[in-house]
């Protein structure tokens, strides 16, 4: 059900705020206070040109760390913990190396000149020393090294940097429904509920019948109640089990070969990379972007009331596809500088 807020412009201080925490998350500044105070922020042209200066100020990074990293959950990674047992070699500098990757990977294609939707499959990798060795690659003559892959290379495009493949696993082992529901959600803004009327187990043990993930889950879900959702989970995730949960590249699980082929939104797939085009086709994840983003600068989940708001954003950030750009508008959109608010 939907319900109406007050409605009406925001005052100038307010617009002042929304806009600082949204683009910098901090307090407004000298220079936005003094445009509250002679009462001007609002006037033609000045909030616009305001935006801009803060779009170029250092303090805008906060668009990346915050909104972006709390969008594909990976804010920090590094307080993540895989078992030392069973994963070898996964030391603090390699964790500080997956977080620098995906800084540095999410920066390239969403705040430079870069069409956002590539982010889903570039052939591009950043490496640091410790994350290089960590994953077997030759070592970089930088501190952070970017590097242009070749085609339908493991590390290309954004499922194929650490940063999500580890935040969607387990301590000790992947997790593909989760794998799939991240998928699902941040990237396709469709979703999932988790289920209150059943009792979920936990997923059985590797045994020699059974001794992929693949094999597990698929005899664990398959009742009627649990096939509903795990039928969109599980193909995605099984499309990603050849990274392990620590994301290094493998190619058999407790011994057998694993098997990432399956069908997703009507389409089949063999590899990840497949799977990655048939995401990257879907017309839901223009528009996730742009929902993504206008619920994080206004600070609340988006209601049916602010479909129109979204739409024009949407049709504005299809013709070039920049982020960069969809954060502005995003910035200057009236939803910003009103006080109407509708949710479900």
């Amino acid at each position: 059900e939907a319900v109406m807020g007050a409605a009406g412009p925001r005052a100038p201080e307010a617009v002042a705020a929304r806009l600082s925490f949204f683009l910098w998350a901090a307090p407004p500044d000298a220079t936005l206070d003094g445009l509250v105070d002679d009462g001007t922020l609002l006037a033609d042209g000045v909030l616009d040109a305001q935006v801009d200066r803060m779009l170029a100020d250092p303090r805008a990074v906060a668009v990346r760390t915050h909104l972006v990293g709390q969008w594909f959950d990976a804010r920090d990674v590094q307080g993540f913990s895989l078992d030392p047992g069973l994963f070898q070699g996964v030391t603090p500098a390699v964790m500080t190396g997956v977080q620098r990757q995906f800084d540095a990977y999410v920066d390239e294609f969403f705040f430079r000149d870069r069409d956002a939707l590539d982010v889903l499959d570039a052939p591009v990798t950043y490496v640091d020393a410790a994350l290089a060795q960590f994953l077997g690659v030759p070592a970089p003559t930088s501190a952070l090294e970017r590097r242009e892959l070749p085609a339908g290379d493991v590390r290309a495009g954004l499922l194929g940097q650490s940063a999500p493949l580890i935040v969607t696993s387990k301590s000790t082992e992947t997790d593909p429904p989760r794998r799939g529901k991240w998928v699902m959600e941040r990237l396709l803004c469709q979703p999932i509920p988790f289920p209150t009327d059943i009792e979920i187990p936990p997923a059985p043990p590797p045994t020699p019948q059974q001794p992929t993930a693949r094999d597990r889950l698929e005899a664990l879900t398959s009742p009627t109640g649990c096939a509903g959702c795990h039928a969109l989970l599980n193909p995605i995730g099984f499309g990603l089990e050849t990274y392990g949960a620590d994301s290094r590249y493998r190619t058999e699980d407790h011994g057998a070969r694993i098997d990432t082929s399956g069908r997703f939104r009507g389409k089949d797939f063999t590899t990840p990379g497949e799977l990655v085009s048939i995401i990257k086709g879907d017309e839901a994840v223009e528009l996730c972007m742009v929902k993504k983003t206008l619920s994080y600068a206004l600070g609340r989940p988006l209601g049916d009331g602010d479909d129109p708001s979204v739409a024009q954003l949407a049709n504005t950030f299809h013709e070039g596809r920049r982020y960069r750009a969809l954060v502005r508008d995003v910035a200057l959109s009236p939803l910003m500088k009103n006080g109407c608010r509708v949710v479900k």
